[in-house]
């Protein structure tokens, strides 16, 4: 039986939304996935628009503990040279972790990293210039097992593809 755990919630004032399943893969709508704990994307022409939701994120873990937090910093670059970085941390114990120590599990989150943007004073002019996002994944355990992030993913989240994906959902 496979158990999968979903959230949605508030998250410093944002909404949350994430899932956790046993799983050793990045689901495939991820349209950019990478070995490892880091990712690098070059963003299209105009993928800031009015309907962009986000960033939708996906970390694959072995030996997740049953209590841990993900980290993660996004590292802007803008075709003028300008750069900025946001950090954020998700945890929740109902949602993370598993009793197995050698399990894997995937873990699938959005939330709008641009409201987070608003309140760091960063101007929305400047992300109409980005040409390049990096995103860097660390885990904080609360157990004596290690837990390793083996492959990670992002796509670009627009409103159209939050119905299409809720619509499958149904």
């Amino acid at each position: 039986m496979v158990s999968i755990s979903v959230v949605q919630e508030s998250f410093c004032g944002r909404c949350l939304v994430a899932i956790k399943c046993p799983g050793y893969d990045i689901p495939n709508w991820f349209s950019h996935q990478s070995e490892g704990s880091s990712i690098r994307i070059q963003l299209p022409p105009d993928w800031f628009s009015t309907d962009f939701l986000g960033f939708a994120l996906s970390l694959v873990v072995a030996y997740a503990p049953l209590y841990m937090k993900i980290r993660w910093k996004y590292s802007f670059k803008a075709s003028n040279g300008e750069s900025h970085e946001i950090k954020n941390v998700l945890s929740n114990p109902y949602l993370f972790g598993s009793s197995f120590q050698d399990s894997h599990e995937v873990f699938v989150w959005w939330y709008n990293v641009f409201e987070v943007v608003e309140g760091a004073q960063i101007p929305s002019a400047f992300y109409k210039l980005v040409t390049e996002v990096y995103v860097d994944f660390s885990i904080d355990k609360y157990s004596a097992y290690r837990p390793i992030p083996e492959k990670c993913g992002i796509c670009l989240l627009y409103g159209e593809d939050a119905e299409i994906i809720k619509q499958r959902a149904l």
